[in-house]
């Protein structure tokens, strides 16, 4: 007799804005849930309250951002569980999505998890009438380590174009990155919704370049939602992704954290822990 396949579920969770550390420490928590398989796969799309920096795992602060800037424009900046460069926050929609090291996508590797991610986003876009594709090139790398910024490079995730890309217009509209860890897989994203090319100068312009240089290349390189679909509301895009990851892992059904989500996030902002402090 056959046994039964069990059925994919997802999660859906729409977390309201927060500042970095907690932003952060939930997502870890998921990941935890998720891999001991306490909870079905997790796509969690949320908001950042006020502007935040977000480095990856492995970089070194200094070299990440202008620290300078922050502090005197009062951006705070928090450190990823997940690798890659410099991320700006607060004017973007960001997700989440956990899963357990046994699912068929974190089976797969890296490269291939990626662009299974990276279809799904791009279905996405499809859905609201978005021209989007997927190129080959560099995402913001996987964690572990990553070699420091070489003199004069750019800072910027979104500046990088590693493995499969998500493009309108020829330029980058997502960032990610991934991370394999606890028994489980994160990956990370960004879609700007608007972006303050000037204030993305000011943050990660490399040492001795012209910051009005490094505004106009990034302009031509990077582009954000509301440039690719003009008059969308984000709550149309939030919708279009839950739509999207429900037709790729099985029907969505929004939930809230589980309490021992709740009490493992707020574990993670201990001062004992604090793997997410710049």
């Amino acid at each position: 007799m056959k046994s039964e396949r069990v059925p994919e579920m997802l999660r859906v969770l729409f977390t309201p804005p927060a500042d970095g550390p907690w932003n952060m420490a939930v997502d870890v928590a998921l990941l935890r849930s998720v891999a001991r398989l306490a909870e079905p796969p997790t796509l969690r799309l949320y908001r950042w309250r006020g502007l935040w920096v977000s480095i990856g795992y492995s970089q070194e602060p200094s070299g990440a951002v202008d620290l300078d800037a922050c502090d005197e424009l009062g951006i705070g900046v928090v450190r990823r569980p997940t690798g890659g460069k410099g991320l700006l926050h607060g004017l973007d929609l960001t997700y989440s999505l956990t899963l357990p090291s046994t699912h068929r996508i974190a089976r797969a590797s890296v490269a291939e998890s990626h662009a299974v991610i990276s279809r799904v986003i791009l279905e996405a876009l499809g859905d609201l009438g978005v021209a989007a594709d997927l190129v080959s090139g560099e995402a913001c790398a996987p964690e572990p380590a990553r070699p420091k910024s070489a003199p004069g490079e750019s800072r910027a995730c979104f500046d990088q174009h590693r493995q499969e890309t998500v493009r309108s217009g020829g330029r980058k509209l997502v960032g990610s990155a991934q991370a394999r860890r606890d028994g489980g897989l994160l990956q990370h994203g960004s879609i700007p919704l608007t972006n303050d090319y000037e204030l993305l100068a000011r943050l990660f312009c490399p040492s001795g370049q012209d910051p009005a240089v490094f505004a106009a290349a990034h302009r031509a390189k990077v582009t954000s939602f509301s440039e690719a679909s003009p008059g969308t509301h984000p709550s149309r895009l939030a919708a279009a992704l839950t739509a999207a990851f429900s037709r790729a892992l099985g029907p969505a059904d929004a939930c809230e954290m589980s309490e021992w989500e709740r009490r493992e996030a707020a574990r993670q902002l201990h001062p004992d822990i604090a793997w997410w402090r710049v």
